[in-house]
């Protein structure tokens, strides 16, 4: 029988919110390509325009999964209710909309590409950096902060508890961003939390794999006591001691 094999450490990094611009870098390209085919640059100005709006919003407000839904379903809840009021012909001059029809956006691609370029140099001294200096390193035995190959920080695994948590609905949107929060054995007392960990659902099923590797490992480590000591007869020495045990009852 094959045996599952378990990792001995996990390796992840904590970057600043700088991370979290990558949409307008993206965009850049996007929004030149699609006014070289002839779209309307009027469109090209929103949608810059909201994408650079969802990341202001991640880069600066914290907004937690529950305060998000309140938050959408209260501007659910008025846009519905303006519309009603409209058909109605209760109130008619809805000024926001009409402001906004009003505005006649443009917007050049070669603003966007311009704006990304710059970005980029920034984003590039970040990530790079990011590397180098701020490496977390987990095992089953201590949490460790690597910072130019040297250890900064460590804590011993013990009987302390890890906790993932994500408490920005739109980092958790741009980069699948959240915290890994270490807690003391009573899981009361924050011992250290780590932010801003991208893909953080992939790397909390490391996590568990490394905190739960001991006890597989364990397991396996029994399963090879009972292994066939002796396999000229084809029978293992764990299967004669149960029939041994039988014929005795």
């Amino acid at each position: 029988m094959a045996r599952q094999k378990y990792e001995s450490m996990v390796e992840f990094h904590a970057y600043p919110k700088l991370i979290f611009a990558w949409p307008v870098i993206v965009i850049g390209p996007l929004l030149w390509l699609l006014g070289w085919i002839g779209v309307s640059q009027e469109i090209l100005a929103w949608v810059f325009i909201v994408v650079s709006f969802i990341v202001v919003l991640a880069m600066g407000v914290d907004l937690e999964r529950n305060h998000a839904f309140m938050w959408f379903l209260f501007l659910g809840m008025l846009s519905f209710l303006g519309m009603w009021l409209h058909e109605r012909k209760i109130f008619t001059d809805l000024h926001i909309l009409k402001f906004l029809r009003e505005l006649d956006l443009a917007m050049d691609p070669k603003v966007s590409l311009i704006i990304s370029a710059f970005l980029c140099v920034p984003y590039a001294v970040m990530y790079l950096w990011t590397r180098i200096q701020h490496k977390w390193r987990f095992s089953a035995t201590e949490f460790e902060h690597i910072s130019f190959g040297k250890q900064e920080f460590s804590i011993s695994r013990g009987a302390k508890s890890i906790r993932c948590e994500y408490p920005d609905l739109f980092e958790m949107i741009l980069c699948c961003a959240g915290s890994v929060v270490i807690y003391d054995a009573h899981g009361k007392h924050v011992l250290q939390r780590i932010e801003n960990v991208p893909m953080l659902p992939f790397v909390k099923d490391r996590l568990d794999d490394i905190l739960n590797g001991n006890r597989a490992m364990h397991d396996a480590a029994m399963d090879d006591l009972r292994s066939p000591s002796d396999d000229r007869f084809g029978h293992s020495a764990y299967n004669n001691s149960s029939l041994f045990e039988e014929e005795q009852a």
